[in-house]
């Protein structure tokens, strides 16, 4: 497994997610 690869998406994901509610509001 490749915990690093995971964390690293989970990252991004949480990394989009704050882009695109500030860009939201």
């Amino acid at each position: 497994m490749q915990l690093w690869l995971i964390s690293h998406l989970l990252k991004g994901n949480s990394e989009m997610e704050r882009f695109s509610k500030a860009g939201r509001i």
